[in-house]
């Protein structure tokens, strides 16, 4: 295969790797029409039910037939959306309960998503390395995805108290 014909190909490593970073473009764009609508808890949890269902349907396709790679790679997709709608609406919620500690703050959520994105390579290293299939790389993603939606849900739960019933006109972007 030449190289014009790997570039154009869709089970090309570049296209498929495309997959994630252009949800998360995608994701963030989003993020900034929607924010102006919604609290920042909703926007929150929608992006991680929307990684939960994408990696589950991705996981039952794997379960019932082989999937071709670049299925593997279109239901990471929802991972490239849901992070790109979370990342910005918990930046800014990291940033601007305390402002005078927001670069304590940021910081210190840089180093939590750091390490744990190791500790989750490693475990994935260990569990792909033995069987590398599509099934166990969605079953780790899924398992990531259902803490980060614990996670949301909990943390929509404690912004509950301290949010307006109603976005109004001034604390949509604002409130949780």
């Amino acid at each position: 295969m030449d190289s014009t014909t790997e570039r154009t190909s869709l089970t090309s490593p570049r296209a498929s790797g495309r997959a994630v970073p252009g949800g998360f473009v995608l994701g963030s764009y989003l993020t900034g029409t929607l924010a102006a609508r919604f609290f920042r808890s909703h926007i929150l949890v929608a992006a991680r039910v929307l990684t939960f269902v994408g990696l589950s349907a991705g996981l039952l396709f794997a379960t019932l037939r082989d999937l071709h790679p670049v299925a593997v790679f279109a239901v990471c997709v929802f991972v490239g959306i849901g992070n790109g709608l979370t990342t910005p609406v918990v930046n800014l919620g990291v940033m601007s309960d305390h402002p005078s500690r927001a670069g304590t703050a940021t910081g210190l959520s840089a180093a939590t998503a750091i390490g744990g994105g190791a500790l989750i390579s490693s475990v994935a290293g260990v569990a792909l390395g033995t069987s590398g299939s599509p099934r166990t790389l969605l079953t780790l993603l899924l398992a990531s995805a259902s803490l980060a939606l614990v996670a949301a849900l909990w943390a929509a739960a404690a912004d509950r108290g301290t949010a307006p019933t109603r976005p109004t006109r001034n604390a949509r972007r604002t409130a949780c």
